[in-house]
């Protein structure tokens, strides 16, 4: 944890028997996500669906709102406006593998030290990113930047035939820090905002392949 408090980001497989294996009907969660409506242009290269949320320590979810918002400050291409996002389906924030996600992240930070309440205000991000041969992904479109909130979990869902999608973090001089490509379910990046900036490099679809996406899940504490 120290290097966390340090660093600013931790990067951890999750492979201790914490989280469930991946099942076919979790990822297919993201196989209903609907297309980011606030993505110009004619390749819409990201889907999502978001929710605000109360969570307590029993695991019991409370519903707030799917509106999502970010300062200009934090996000230069779609900051300073209230963007409004289809919700996260029911069924996924009551699946068994969303509820070790958010336990594990619950916990970890509640134990050391990084949040000290039993219920938490939390940002639920199910992220899926598209490419084509004739068209990259731009996963983080705003480039290197902050999300404007505390911290943060990015869970690493599942990709298919892409190349890229490398996770860069940037201390606040914006020298490069590291550079982590998450590949194995559940695999998971914590990120303090204040320490660090981070961005996605875009993906792109593997040599003989047509097309390509990156699914992500991200767990945002307000």
């Amino acid at each position: 944890m120290s290097s966390l408090r340090k660093e600013g980001y931790l990067h951890l497989q999750l492979d201790d028997g914490s989280i469930k294996p991946k099942n076919p009907d979790f990822l297919n969660y993201w196989n209903h996500l609907v297309t980011d409506p606030y993505i110009e242009g004619d390749h819409k290269f990201r889907q999502r669906r978001y929710s605000n949320i109360i969570f307590h320590r029993n695991s019991e979810i409370e519903y707030l709102r799917s509106t999502y918002f970010q300062g200009e400050r934090f996000n230069r291409l779609f900051g300073g406006q209230s963007r409004i996002f289809e919700k996260i389906d029911d069924n996924l924030l009551t699946d068994p593998i969303f509820i070790d996600l958010i336990n594990y992240d619950f916990c970890f930070l509640l134990k050391h030290g990084l949040i000290t309440s039993k219920e938490y205000n939390m940002g639920i991000h199910q992220i899926r990113t598209l490419t084509t041969a004739q068209n990259t992904g731009r996963v983080t479109p705003e480039g290197i930047h902050k999300d404007g909130h505390p911290f943060f979990a990015i869970h690493f869902i599942n990709k298919s035939q892409i190349t890229g999608g490398t996770t860069k973090i940037y201390d606040n001089n914006l020298k490069l820090i590291e550079e982590i490509n998450l590949s194995n379910f559940g695999e998971t990046i914590f990120v303090l905002d204040t320490l660090v900036y981070h961005g996605v490099t875009d993906i792109k679809p593997l040599p003989g392949s047509d097309k390509g996406f990156r699914d992500v899940l991200i767990i945002e504490f307000y």
